[in-house]
């Protein structure tokens, strides 16, 4: 056998074994594949819902801390003040009147109505009464004369300021200009100065704007002076207006004659600090 036949028959071979190779390979790819088609598929497992987290309830925001200023011990809250009333009338407030049979009248009363004579016990009258700063000073509550001489005390304290008195109120004058007012609304004590009520709209220390009043136009802060708290912001309110106008406080000492005098309804009535107009009813 020639060299070229053997290398034939061994090509051959090779061919023969590469063939009986693939068919092999084939055979096994096919019969693994017919085994996964008879397997039922499996599901792919479901990861567990996560549980419904409970909502948290927010907290609610941190309201403003209320400014407080030049104050040592931070005080409660204080709550909203009463409104004061501000009246247009020409009196504003400042009169009051009753029905009096003359025989029911005190012997002051009778006197400045001119009714002395017992001729007129039977007669009927529509009494008026108009009432001064010293009248409604006078016949106040005790803790309201306290409150009256704190402030004529804190005022006298400040060099420049001046207290003058009137019928109707007590001003207090920076030379020839009025930057405060010391005054009855009713029975209430109030103290009116010369700030921006604006300024302090939403503090403790807010007050009544009576600006539109032409009385309070160089004083529009009406601040009512009705407790002992009350009466330390009227003291602040004071520094703020002696800041605003270069003023400096010495030491607060009481002040000789500041108390209110001890008269009677009828005393004033004599004196006068109690008006007095009457018409007859019958």
């Amino acid at each position: 056998m020639d060299q070229g036949t053997i290398i034939s028959i061994v090509i051959v071979i090779v061919v023969l074994a590469l063939i009986g190779a693939l068919i092999a390979i084939s055979y096994a790819v096919t019969k693994k594949e017919a085994k996964n088609a008879e397997a039922p598929a499996e599901a792919p497992e479901e990861e567990p819902a996560e549980a419904p987290t409970e909502p948290v309830a927010e907290e609610p925001a941190e309201e403003p801390a209320e400014p407080v200023a030049e104050e040592p011990v931070e005080e409660p809250a204080e709550p909203a003040p009463a409104e004061i009333a501000v009246s247009s009338s020409p009196a504003e407030g400042d009169v009051a009147g009753e029905a009096l049979a003359v025989k029911d009248m005190s012997p002051a009363l009778r006197a400045a109505l001119g009714v002395i004579g017992a001729g007129h016990d039977a007669e009927v009258y529509s009494v008026r009464y108009s009432y001064s700063f010293l009248a409604r000073l006078v016949l106040a509550d005790d803790d309201v004369k306290g409150y009256y001489s704190e402030l004529v005390d804190e005022i006298a304290s400040y060099k420049k300021l001046k207290i003058r008195a009137s019928r109707r109120q007590q001003n207090v004058s920076l030379g020839r200009q009025r930057v405060a007012a010391i005054l009855f609304k009713g029975k209430k004590l109030c103290l009116a100065l010369a700030l921006d009520p604006a300024e302090f709209a939403g503090t403790k220390y807010r007050g009544k704007d009576a600006s539109a009043m032409k009385r309070f136009a160089a004083t529009p802060m009406l601040f009512k002076v009705d407790s002992a708290r009350k009466i330390k912001y009227a003291k602040y309110l004071l520094a703020r207006l002696a800041e605003n106008n270069s003023l400096t406080q010495g030491e607060v000492v009481p002040v000789k004659g500041d108390e209110a005098p001890a008269l009677t309804r009828d005393e004033l009535i004599e004196k006068k600090e109690i008006k007095v107009t009457g018409k007859r009813l019958s």
